[in-house]
């Protein structure tokens, strides 16, 4: 008399239990695996983001001018002064570096406006004043107007430069070029529009700006761009050596561009190399899991593939039959977490750059990933049960 629970229901439920079990594990895998190649796509996208400006083979110079004697080396003095060093190309100045925080909107009016208060104003825009040069250095693209704006066009004289965002909202129907606008209660005129680019940090809506040219430039602390093939440490170098005229202490600091713009791709590095730590051990996970699953379910299973072999199952049918089951719930563990990812999506602004779980190349990488992921696991057991002949499978237990 048999007692106990019958042994092909009791097999059943292992069956199921652990399907249910690899069908979670494979959910949180899909999921970390996309958030992998969120941080991926958004750090591609973050390097390769049109800041407005081109930082490679450019380098910051800072004079700390406060600690200079008054009068002695002044903004334009070190300008050109920059410009007579032998290996530099080209120099420029601006008053503040953009994507270095810290900037905040100034009002701008119509020309022609009688009451200048900042509630009246058409918009807040960043203002950055810059010598002639500045814009050609940093290899801003000039949209309309001149490309080089010449030394002739002084602050004082009020001439700018804006960008295309500035000039579409103060003259959403006209051409910029000439046209007068007031700042600071001074009218300046537009000699030229530039590409939109980023200014404050990387995640910012686009913003509209103004570069006030002068020439000569003012003695106020100025940031010098430098087009040169000199190492920042031999720029300094030379530099000092040609402003110490009777002063032997000039404080001077020379960094790469690229160097000063670490701070604000910091987070999205961050954000790649630990998504994708994650995902590189979300992906072992799923191979071991489907691994494990599916030696589970064909070793449950021989002597019915034994049979199947007797009765001449073809290889493909008989891989359907061993495999199915396992990529069923391979692809139903994909496809929940994808779309876990894709409900949660909102909340992933901060980790990656102007991208999201459901961009299709993300979408498509996980589940090529997953695939290959699947297929790589199931590849030796699969292999036990194709190359096997029927009286050993028929013999198992």
């Amino acid at each position: 008399m048999m007692t106990g629970v019958p042994r092909r229901p009791r097999r059943l439920r292992q069956l199921l239990s652990s399907d249910l079990f690899l069908c979670i594990q494979v959910t949180i895998c899909s999921f970390l695996i996309m958030a992998g190649f969120v941080a991926l796509r958004g750090t591609f996208r973050a390097l390769n983001a049109p800041l407005g400006f081109d930082p490679h083979g450019a380098v910051i110079v800072h004079v700390d001018l406060s600690r200079v004697q008054s009068g002695k080396n002044t903004a334009q003095t070190i300008l050109d002064a920059l410009s007579r060093l032998p290996g530099v190309a080209e120099v420029g100045a601006i008053s503040r570096l953009p994507m270095t925080g810290g900037l905040h909107g100034s009002p701008v009016f119509p020309s022609g406006s009688l009451h200048l208060h900042a509630d009246e104003a058409a918009f807040r825009a960043y203002v950055f004043s810059v010598s002639p040069t500045y814009l050609r250095v940093a290899r801003t693209r000039i949209i309309a107007g001149l490309d080089s704006p010449s030394g002739n066009d002084s602050s004082e004289q009020g001439a700018a430069v804006v960008n295309e965002v500035f000039a579409t909202k103060m003259w959403p129907s006209k051409n910029a070029l000439g046209q007068e606008f007031i700042y600071e209660g001074r009218q300046i005129r537009v000699l030229g529009v530039t590409e939109t680019g980023k200014y404050h940090d990387l995640e910012e809506s686009q913003q509209p700006v103004l570069y006030l040219l002068m020439s000569p430039v003012s003695t106020e602390e100025m940031e010098y761009v430098a087009r040169t093939a000199l190492m920042p440490r031999d720029l300094a170098s030379q530099l000092s050596h040609s402003l110490n005229t009777g002063n032997t202490d000039i404080p001077i600091e020379a960094r790469t561009w690229g160097s000063v713009l670490q701070g604000e791709t910091f987070r999205v590095h961050v954000a790649m190399l630990t998504l994708g730590t994650l995902a590189l051990l979300a992906g072992m996970l799923a191979v071991t899991g489907v691994f494990g699953t599916a030696t589970y379910s064909l070793s449950r299973r021989m002597k019915e593939f034994g049979i199947f072999v007797a009765l001449g199952a073809q290889r493909p049918a008989l891989l359907q039959a061993a495999l199915g089951r396992t990529f069923a719930v391979l692809i139903v563990g994909t496809l929940s977490g994808m779309l876990l990812g894709v409900f949660t999506g909102p909340l992933w602004g901060w980790l990656a750059y102007e991208t999201r779980p459901n961009d299709p190349v993300v979408i498509s990488a996980t589940l090529l990933a997953m695939l290959l992921l699947g297929t790589l696991a199931s590849v030796l057991p699969a292999r036990r049960v194709l190359f096997a002949n029927a009286g050993k499978l028929l013999r198992r237990e």
